[in-house]
């Protein structure tokens, strides 16, 4: 899946990235693109994963590895930006 920025259609956007700008833009021009878990993970930094990952993801692993489809399915949910 592509990045947030990339998946977003406001054209020459210079917005502070998931700033409230961002925000209002994108829910003007283009209501589809939305902050996934995905794009959550990847702004997160090495120590931020390990705090919040396991919380994050602790039903995905509740009854083992969950399938690939499973994961995709968690990682593409939107999560709220405020």
């Amino acid at each position: 899946m592509a990045k947030l920025c990339d998946r977003c259609r406001v054209s020459g956007c210079l917005l502070d990235y998931l700033g409230k700008a961002c925000q209002h833009a994108r829910k003007r021009e283009c209501p589809d693109v939305q902050y996934t878990v995905a794009d959550y993970i990847s702004d997160m930094t090495a120590a931020e994963m390990a705090e919040k990952l396991p919380e994050l993801l602790k039903d995905a692993f509740k009854n083992g590895v969950p399938a690939k489809t499973d994961m995709l399915d968690i990682l593409t949910q939107p999560v709220d930006e405020s």
